[in-house]
């Protein structure tokens, strides 16, 4: 799909260049990383189309070796239009008994309780949180816990004079014994420069007075920007990370940030970010 300026969605200016899918095809090999159940067990693959697939063309898994599979996609082969949508999955497995040695994996439940700020510069204001949380590589968007589904960057999380914000749900994780995994938040506090985000420019424009009066009104805009706060501030980050030695029953943990510096032009902008939230949850061995 692409970013701002080479994309192949409709109605696009006149200065975003469209990806050009079909001048190559791709090919790249995955590999099972699950131990072999035994010497005679086969890796089987298994590909599922999901919702939104307008790609007509063949997904040709070959074996590579005794683990791992390469995935060819022949798309100029193929004479696949540019603005096809490719959504597939591929699954790999051990074709005997559960797909690995008995043992070699722990399913482990993590429940996430709540995220308390304790530190924010927004004393007379509602503080504006985007805040993104990770947990074994699920990405989760917490403002989306809060406020109207189509409205979500200003109800809830997304303009609050609220500090303590209960989130009080489950994760699963899949973890190899020798493995770990990462329990991580960052985000930010919005400030005057958001209400510039989205406003493109031909990147190859001539700085003309009509540029200028655009990047002055939209962004060098001291009524939009400076009297709103300036930059965004930066929200913290903090992660944990869990191996694989779980105990059976719920144990707490608490996540705050150990380091970080807020670095913006407005006064008073400047400050360490340690413990500036924390995150409350508990971990268990379900499996």
């Amino acid at each position: 799909d692409g970013g701002a300026f080479n994309n192949n969605r409709p109605n696009q200016p006149g200065f975003v260049h469209p990806v050009k899918m079909a001048t190559k095809n791709y090919s790249f090999t995955v590999s099972n990383s699950l131990p072999r159940p035994s010497a005679n067990a086969e890796l089987k693959y298994q590909i599922i189309t999901q919702k939104g697939n307008t790609y007509t063309g063949d997904v040709i898994c070959a074996l590579a070796n005794d683990s791992s599979y390469t995935i060819n996609i022949p798309w100029k082969d193929n004479n696949i239009a540019d603005t096809a949508v490719l959504a597939k999955t591929i699954y790999l497995y051990w074709n005997e008994g559960i797909g690995t040695v008995q043992g070699a994996v722990s399913e482990v439940k993590i429940s996430v309780k709540k995220l308390k700020i304790l530190h924010t510069r927004d004393f007379l204001n509602r503080g504006e949180f985007r805040v993104f949380m990770d947990i074994g590589g699920n990405w989760v968007f917490l403002n989306e816990m809060y406020g109207t589904a189509d409205n979500i960057l200003t109800r809830g999380m997304g303009k609050t004079a609220k500090r303590n914000f209960k989130i009080n749900k489950d994760f699963t994780v899949y973890v190899l014994k020798q493995d770990s995994f990462r329990v991580y938040v960052t985000g930010w506090e919005a400030d005057g420069i958001e209400g510039s985000f989205g406003h493109l420019i031909d990147p190859q424009s001539v700085c003309d007075p009509a540029v200028k009066k655009i990047i002055n009104k939209e962004i060098v805009s001291i009524s939009k920007v400076a009297m709103h706060g300036c930059l965004d501030d930066n929200f913290g980050e903090g992660y944990n990370y869990h191996n694989a030695q779980i105990p059976n029953t719920p144990t707490s943990y608490i996540m705050l940030p150990n380091k970080g510096r807020n670095e913006d032009l407005c006064p008073c902008a400047k400050y360490k970010l340690e413990k500036s939230f924390k995150l409350m949850y508990t971990i268990e061995k379900v499996n």
